[in-house]
């Protein structure tokens, strides 16, 4: 049977972290202050990238280890995890969207709604932590 990779998981869960402390710069601003310097939008957007990106390859990672049924995009990771209680069910079902979110700041980046920004890091922000203490949860 195939392992888990802790180098793997390690690895991204250290991303997440990363990016979340980044991103608490943000959390208690308003609208206009977060709007108000570009370089607030650049550093919000990467740093929500970037953690997103490191949720979902390890997810892919647990699914594809596990054998878990193949995921159709993005959302469905999440959702997986949660079916397999990877994560707990209502947690995964919370936090799919931010699948839909990192599409947005991928592809639609000249399109991205700000205020959507830092509404997702005021409410998302303890989610990265979670995540990261769910998974490692299972692997320890």
């Amino acid at each position: 049977m195939v392992k888990l990779d802790r180098d793997i998981i390690d690895v991204r869960i250290s991303k997440v972290r990363t990016a979340a402390i980044r991103l608490c710069r943000f959390k208690n601003m308003s609208l206009e202050e977060f709007t108000g310097n570009s370089d607030n939008l650049d550093i919000a957007e990467r740093n929500l990238e970037i953690a997103i990106e490191a949720m979902l390859d390890i997810g892919n990672h647990v699914i594809a280890v596990m054998g878990f049924e193949k995921p159709e995009n993005y959302y469905d990771i999440f959702i997986i995890l949660g079916k397999n209680n990877i994560l707990q069910k209502d947690f995964a079902e919370r936090i799919a969207p931010l699948a839909g979110l990192r599409n947005r700041i991928v592809h639609d980046y000249t399109t991205i709604d700000h205020e959507l920004i830092l509404k997702n890091i005021k409410e998302k922000l303890p989610d990265f932590e979670e995540f990261s203490k769910q998974i490692l949860g299972i692997i320890s």
